[in-house]
């Protein structure tokens, strides 16, 4: 359970090789889970709803307690290698603009969760060396305008090595007279994201894959129906 400066209802503050598993977590005025400082941690099978956002992982809160916590950045590379799998993420009742996941560490991997109804953006991940495959998504962004439903904005080292494989985004929606949006949105010049490959974008409205500046990312063997623009690439 939470103290009064965690940045989440559940937290694992520096541990190692510890499981979440089979867990609801809703109604909370904070986070759902926070995996911070730590490495090979899981978050499996577990129903996260009507929370602000959903999961932190693998970087130090800005609102609690770092005494404990390390964070991945460019300086120190500290890997994670968190696993956040097999989760149902969804808000019922609440409507705050970021609900989500927010991947900050180095080797995490988000793999078969199915998430929807968010009004902005779903997930924010960073890197390098973050895999997400196997997702499904939909029904977002329906009060935002820019963003997307996986937004990706860090540039150079950031964005080395990331996968996003195989995964499911459909109904991504797109508010008229705002910003266009981007389904899968590599932004502010991120560099080198490796493999975005087999994924799937249905209705995807606005740009499916939008590329915002940056070098060597692959996108490569992608399905995209009913969507606006394909790929947008701008640099």
């Amino acid at each position: 359970v939470a103290q009064s400066s965690s940045p989440a209802a559940v937290v694992i503050n520096g541990g190692h090789h510890n499981t979440i598993g089979g867990c609801v977590i809703h109604s909370s005025t904070r986070s759902g889970v926070a995996l911070i400082g730590g490495n090979h941690n899981r978050f499996v099978g577990n129903d996260v709803f009507d929370v602000p956002g959903h999961v932190i992982s693998g970087m130090c809160p800005t609102d609690g307690d770092t005494s404990t916590c390390t964070e991945s950045n460019a300086q120190n590379l500290m890997p994670t290698n968190n696993l956040i799998g097999n989760n149902h993420f969804t808000q019922k009742v609440r409507r705050d603009f970021y609900g989500g996941i927010r991947l900050r560490g180095i080797g995490d991997r988000l793999s078969h969760n199915l998430a929807h109804d968010a009004s902005g953006q779903y997930l924010t991940p960073s890197g390098p060396l973050t895999m997400i495959d196997s997702n499904e998504i939909f029904n977002t962004g329906y009060s935002e305008g820019d963003g997307g439903v996986m937004y990706s904005g860090m540039s150079l080292w950031g964005g080395y090595g990331m996968s996003y494989t195989r995964n499911f985004v459909h109904h991504s929606l797109e508010v008229p007279g705002l910003h266009g949006r981007g389904t899968f949105y590599f932004d502010g010049h991120q560099q080198a994201t490796s493999n975005v490959s087999l994924n799937v974008a249905y209705k995807a409205a606005g740009r499916a894959f939008l590329v915002n500046g940056g070098a060597k990312t692959n996108i490569t063997r992608n399905l995209i129906i009913n969507s606006g623009i394909g790929i947008f690439n701008e640099n």
